[in-house]
């Protein structure tokens, strides 16, 4: 009976996200948010790939590694600057607000 009870809650929990979640679609509307998410999830994905495809030059891990973490800030740094996105100039003046604080 305890384990159904907590199914419950969590099942409960989960629909009430979701509908948390699509009143935010009906203020925003879904194609909007598409467009707003699609070129971060591109240039993600653009990242994986360029960071994926290092893995079979068939070098050492630690050199794999080394190679793959400063292409990936690249490609994602790189590509934030062309696409322009919001959330990337959010952080950077963050970070700056930050820094200058100490």
């Amino acid at each position: 009976f305890r384990l159904c009870r907590q199914g419950v809650h969590k099942r409960s929990l989960f629909q009430r996200l979701m509908r948390i979640l699509t009143d935010l679609g009906d203020t925003h509307g879904y194609r909007q948010q598409l467009s707003d998410l699609a070129p971060a999830v591109l240039l993600s994905c653009l990242m994986f790939a360029a960071v994926f495809a290092v893995r079979f030059a068939g070098l050492s891990g630690v050199v794999t590694l080394l190679i793959q973490v400063p292409l990936g800030v690249l490609i994602y740094v790189g590509g934030s600057r062309l696409f322009k996105l919001e959330s990337f100039d959010y952080m950077l003046k963050t970070a700056k607000s930050l820094l200058k604080k100490k």
